[in-house]
């Protein structure tokens, strides 16, 4: 796995996803709420659509299904 460092003693792994807030959780809830598509979401909040379905799964959420 590739590091990087900007400063002395400073790693960031790379690809490492960032931390939900819990403003960005609540704005997911409120998103699957309205029925917003996992794209649409994913779009609105900057994160892959895989990643809104993972916080999704793990809040207990239920996307809508697209058929």
């Amino acid at each position: 796995m590739s590091a990087e460092g900007s400063g002395e003693g400073e790693v960031k792994m790379r690809n490492a996803p960032k931390p939900w807030t819990r403003k960005e959780e609540e704005e997911l809830r409120a998103l699957i709420l309205r029925g917003k598509s996992l794209e649409a979401i994913a779009m609105k909040l900057g994160r892959s659509p895989l990643s809104i379905r993972n916080k999704a799964h793990k809040l207990k959420l239920l996307l809508k299904k697209i058929y």
